[in-house]
């Protein structure tokens, strides 16, 4: 993503949150689950919307590898898993809010 892009992202979600220079009224934002899939089908706040940042094979290796090889190897798998995706979740969390 394009630096332009990218902040232009982050000005729409501080904007969309209540952070922008201008005080938002009413601001209603979705309640955002980002526990894996099966995490979400044990239970969930009624109305959250599920973004899972891993899906349950990722969580597992996640957690394999921090009992195995330490916080450090589980946090950089994590980080690989999640970073091509952050861009997708960033749209689905923007179109969720709805329109700004």
């Amino acid at each position: 993503m394009h630096r332009a892009c990218l902040r232009h992202s982050l000005a729409v979600f501080l904007s969309l949150a209540g952070f922008g220079a201008e005080p938002q009224k009413h601001v209603k934002l979705p309640l955002v689950d980002a526990r894996s899939p099966v995490e979400f089908q044990q239970g969930h706040i009624p109305g959250a919307l599920s973004l899972p940042l891993f899906s349950d094979e990722e969580r597992a290796q996640v957690g394999t590898l921090y009992k195995e090889k330490g916080r450090e190897a589980a946090v950089l798998h994590g980080l690989a898993c999640t970073g091509p995706r952050l861009e997708e979740l960033a749209g689905l969390l923007l179109e969720a809010a709805g329109p700004g």
